[in-house]
C-alpha cells in the first residue's frame, strides 16, 4: 500500500471512531490490520457496531490483507445484510457467496 493511501485510510478511520470511546478496541483492531496484523476470526455478534465501522474494518483488510479473516456479524442490531452490502457496493466492494478474495487471502462474512 502506498504511504499516502495508508495515511488517508488511517485518518478516515480515526475520524470515524474518535467520537465514540466504546469503539476504541475496535479502532485498535482496525489499525492492527492496517499494520499487517494477521487475524483469523473476529466475532462481533450482538455488538452495536455500525455498518460504517464494519466497512472501515473491511477496507483496512483489503488495503493490507495478510491472512484469511472470518467476520461474524449475526444479531448486530445496527447491521442488516442489506445495509452493509449496499454501503460496501458504494465503495465498489462486492462479496461473492459471502467471500472476498484479495492478495491470495479470503475474508468470509457471516451475517
Amino acid at each position: 500500500m502506498k504511504s499516502s493511501q495508508g495515511q488517508q485510510l488511517f485518518f478516515s478511520l480515526l475520524f470515524l471512531f474518535s467520537s465514540s470511546p466504546v469503539i476504541i478496541p475496535f479502532r485498535s483492531l482496525t489499525l492492527s490490520i492496517l499494520d499487517g496484523g494477521a487475524l483469523e476470526t473476529v466475532d462481533l455478534s450482538c455488538s452495536s457496531i455500525s455498518p460504517s465501522g464494519i466497512a472501515a474494518l473491511i477496507e483496512a483488510w483489503i488495503a493490507a490483507a495478510s491472512s484469511d479473516l472470518s467476520l461474524s456479524l449475526s444479531h448486530c442490531p445496527l447491521v442488516t445484510p442489506d445495509s452493509l452490502l449496499a454501503l460496501l457496493s458504494t465503495k465498489n466492494i462486492y462479496f461473492k457467496n459471502g467471500k472476498l478474495v484479495r492478495r491470495g487471502h479470503c475474508l468470509s462474512l457471516f451475517l
